[in-house]
C-alpha cells in the first residue's frame, strides 16, 4: 500500500490496517461498505443538513489530501458550506493523509485553535 507522499508504508504501518481483518470472512463488512454507503444517501443528506446547522458558526479546520482520487469536488462543497473554515490543502497527501502528513495536520489544528487565533 503506497501513499500520496511517494513513500511505501513500513510493514508495521501496513499491518495496522490488515491485522484487524486477517481473513476473507472478516473482510465481508469492508466489501459491503460501498453498497451500504450508497444506500444510506437519504440519511447522509439529512445528517449533512444537521452538521451544517450545528457547525455553521463554529471555527473549523478542513484538512484535505489533494491526491485523493475518489472524493474530487467534495472539498469545494465543504468550503461553500463552511466559508469560515480554515482550509489546509496537503498537496502530497492521499486519502491516508494521517500517514502522509501527520506533522502538518497536527500543526494546522494547533495553529487554528491556539489562544492567539480564538
Amino acid at each position: 500500500m503506497g501513499t500520496g507522499a511517494g513513500r511505501v508504508n513500513p510493514k508495521w504501518e501496513f499491518e495496522h490496517y490488515t491485522a484487524v481483518v486477517p481473513t476473507p470472512e472478516s473482510r465481508k463488512g469492508i466489501a459491503a461498505f460501498p453498497k451500504q454507503i450508497r444506500a444510506a444517501k437519504p440519511w447522509l443528506a439529512e445528517l449533512e443538513q444537521r452538521v451544517k446547522a450545528n457547525l455553521s458558526d463554529k471555527p473549523l479546520v478542513l484538512v484535505w489530501g489533494t491526491k485523493d482520487p475518489v472524493f474530487r469536488g467534495i472539498l469545494q462543497h465543504w468550503e461553500t458550506a463552511f466559508p469560515q473554515a480554515a482550509v489546509i490543502r496537503l498537496d502530497t497527501a492521499s486519502p491516508y493523509l494521517q500517514e502522509d502528513e501527520p506533522e502538518r495536520i497536527a500543526e494546522a489544528i494547533a495553529n487554528a485553535y491556539s489562544p492567539n487565533n480564538t
